[in-house]
């Protein structure tokens, strides 16, 4: 039995592993009365060896959709179909929460189609993935892990209107839209694309969404060309964005273990550390209001001894520049311009440059020690503005990738179906005055790094600890 709204729909997996196989190898060779043994045993890890080159299994078909936006709330089951036969033994439907579909029973129908029986409620949104990091049991019948497939779709409300009364409201939404980005999208010549050639070829698919919901998934995949992560959409509870950042925060939490003493998590989003040497670590994960900026202050205060601190935002992905500001308080002298804006105010016009400031704390409440910064390619938004905070501290070093680019300080604007856009309305500057949309902050020293590398160890970690005991040894041999 399944029970409604667990975690994780699983059944039972059994498999051999590869390490078992290999000691049976090992065990059957003794004797030369075992050499059939060792050659049967050999035979059965070569086996599982090719079984782990066998391409991942791919989802080639979702009833409903990934994405479906009208789906009947009478639906009582879903099906996932693989492009090659599975292990029907196991399965994984990964969720939780009340995005997950109250569920009955799951099981295979046959080696490739999947069915799980549930009920569903009207007006809602499901959220769930097919394997997941935590488990993986959609395996083909070799052995291979299915590679995680996202399953999102939406029921249609139960007063859903006729199809000419959500068609006017289609159309005039979409001609707000048309009117607001020339005016008001401060990108809107970033990326050089054809507006009324986009909105031509997807105009049909607009007007003809038979829900606010539908209308917000379609005109998402509309502005998709303009690849800016500022730019989404809203309607009640669910965010429909128009573009993703896919890449890897190459940061592992696992990891840390290996380098740090004793971890310490005071808060969620937050981590401290102190190596056997004396080097301060503090983790950042997000500057969203679910961090607890006083439990930061404490953290701050408590590392001040280290001889040395690393402030890790790899996986920080922005929130509130002004608790950004409070933590690089810790690390600016004085009063600094850290990142400049300009809005804008008409279809080819932009207001005054305004400029942004960070002010350095009082004695007490300040880090004057070395300082490495890291980074990675998943960094946007306010972060960015963090790590141009950090570039005006003098003894701020910045480690890692070069950050995503993208920062907009997006407004909303109601529109007549009662969906929300999200439209950036300034560009981001730095500095300088140089705007690094689709560029990113340039870190002072690139440490590359890979999902592959991140397994067994961590080098942008590596590099900043190597750094800053460098650093240490030369301003001993500099003492009189």
């Amino acid at each position: 039995m399944i029970h409604p709204g667990q975690t994780l729909i699983a059944s039972v997996t059994g498999t051999t592993s590869l390490s078992w196989n290999f000691r049976v190898a090992l065990e059957a060779s003794k004797g030369v009365a075992r050499k059939m043994k060792y050659a049967v045993a050999l035979l059965s890890l070569l086996s599982n060896a090719v079984a782990q080159d066998q391409a991942q299994p791919s989802v080639v078909h979702l009833d409903p959709p990934h994405l479906a936006t009208e789906v009947d709330a009478t639906t009582t089951t879903l099906t996932v179909t693989f492009d090659q036969d599975m292990d029907t033994r196991s399965y994984s439907f990964c969720g939780g929460g009340p995005s997950f579909p109250r569920t009955k029973r799951g099981g295979w129908k046959d080696k490739r189609n999947c069915v799980l029986e549930v009920t569903l409620q009207p007006d809602h949104d499901y959220v769930m993935q097919l394997n997941c990091r935590s488990s993986k049991n959609f395996r083909s019948s070799t052995g291979a892990a299915a590679t995680p497939t996202p399953w999102i779709f939406s029921t249609k409300p139960l007063n859903n209107l006729d199809e000419d009364e959500q068609r006017a409201l289609n159309h005039r939404a979409l001609r707000q839209i048309k009117e607001l980005l020339p005016h008001g999208y401060s990108y809107y010549e970033r990326v050089k694309i054809d507006w009324a050639d986009l909105f031509d070829r997807n105009e049909k698919a607009i007007l003809e969404a038979r829900s606010a919901r539908g209308f917000a998934v379609a005109m998402g995949a509309a502005l998709a060309p303009a690849r800016d992560l500022h730019l989404y959409l809203r309607y009640r509870n669910r965010v429909v964005a128009t573009s993703q950042s896919e890449k890897d925060t190459l940061f592992r939490y696992g990891l840390l273990g290996k380098y740090l003493g004793e971890i310490k998590q005071p808060s969620q989003g937050l981590v401290t550390a102190r190596t056997k040497d004396g080097i301060g670590y503090l983790l950042i994960a997000t500057w969203t209001a679910t961090l607890d900026a006083a439990k930061v202050e404490e953290a701050l205060a408590q590392l001040q001894s280290s001889k040395s601190l690393i402030v890790d935002v790899r996986p920080n992905r922005g929130g509130d520049e002004l608790i950004a500001q409070q933590v690089a308080a810790w690390f600016v002298d004085g009063t600094k311009t850290y990142a400049k804006h300009v809005l804008r105010t008409g279809e080819d016009s932009f207001g005054p440059i305004q400029e942004r400031r960070v002010t350095g704390n009082k004695t007490g409440r300040r880090f004057t020690k070395p300082v490495t910064v890291l980074m990675s390619q998943a960094n946007t938004s306010s972060n960015e503005a963090f790590l141009l905070m950090m570039r005006q501290a003098k003894k701020a070093t910045l480690v890692g990738q070069r950050s995503h680019g993208s920062s907009g300080n997006p407004k909303s604007h109601e529109l007549a179906n009662g969906v929300q856009i999200f439209i950036p309305r300034w560009k981001a500057l730095r500095a300088d005055g140089s705007c690094f949309e689709g560029e990113g902050i340039t870190p002072d020293i690139h440490v590359a790094s890979n999902p592959e590398q991140l397994e067994t160890r961590d080098p942008v970690l590596e590099k900043a600890l190597s750094l800053l005991r460098t650093e240490e040894k030369g301003s001993k041999k500099r003492l009189p």
